[in-house]
């Protein structure tokens, strides 16, 4: 999967660069991220082979802003990626990298000081799909309905986060047996 795929997806509706950037904050960022200094020059690739248009719009106030449209041929890249089915690739988690080597720390007290942090960012994301998933609920009363392969995405994050908790608090009881 790639940037340049995203973004072709997510311009069925005209967006600036920005406008892309706060959806990958409202949306995505759950299973992939991507920063304004990746966003601009890939749109600008799009455009340039021919998959994108974009003119300048003034906006509601500041400076013109450049929004993109997905073209015809556009739409059509983004039809035969998702018809090339499942891309499966594996991930890299850099955390569980990190859990592989603890042993080389000099006490088991650094170790589990290392779970817990890892414990708290993981129920920090998890604490965030939880608000943003609640958020949509009051928000939209056609919810889950309305967007409803978004959901299917936000709904994996859920239980992922909720597993990797799980494992957190069962890796840091083993810890303390083991002490």
């Amino acid at each position: 999967m790639s940037l340049r795929n995203i973004l072709l997806g997510m311009l069925s509706s005209p967006a600036s660069g920005y406008d892309l950037k706060r959806q990958f904050n409202q949306g995505l960022r759950h299973f992939w991220a991507a920063e304004l200094a990746q966003i601009y020059p890939t749109l600008q690739k799009l455009e340039k082979d021919g998959l994108l248009a974009a003119s300048m719009e003034p906006p509601a106030q500041g400076p013109p802003r450049k929004v993109y449209r997905r073209k015809g041929t556009g739409s059509k890249a983004v039809r035969e990626w998702l018809k090339e089915g499942p891309q499966f690739r594996r991930d890299r988690i850099s955390y569980l990298a990190q859990v592989y080597f603890l042993d080389e720390l000099p006490n088991a007290a650094d170790a589990k000081t290392f779970m817990l942090e890892l414990r708290a960012g993981i129920e920090s994301q998890l604490t965030e799909l939880r608000t943003i998933e609640q958020g949509w609920k009051s928000d939209d009363p056609r919810y889950p309905d309305e967007a409803f392969y978004p959901h299917l995405t936000l709904q994996l994050g859920l239980t992922r986060l909720a597993a990797t908790l799980k494992w957190c608090d069962e890796s840091i009881a083993r810890m303390e047996q083991r002490n």
